[in-house]
């Protein structure tokens, strides 16, 4: 997961502190959100699907990754 300040755009200058907060609260989210499947899940699979609820979370909250 990208969780480096300075990986993401901060076009409203809002800073590293709120940046964490986010980061924070998205990291919450996903926890809540990573009950298993049913069937199997490869490991690929489960970072690919942790990785989208992140940017997701993130994205929602106006941080989006530079490109």
């Amino acid at each position: 997961m990208k969780n480096e300040y300075d990986s993401y755009a901060d076009p409203e200058s809002r800073g590293e502190v709120v940046f964490s907060k986010h980061m924070k609260t998205c990291r919450t989210f996903i926890n809540l959100q990573m009950k298993p499947n049913e069937g199997s899940e490869g490991a690929g699979e489960l970072y690919n699907r942790k990785e989208h609820l992140f940017l997701q979370c993130m994205k929602k909250k106006g941080w989006s990754l530079k490109p």
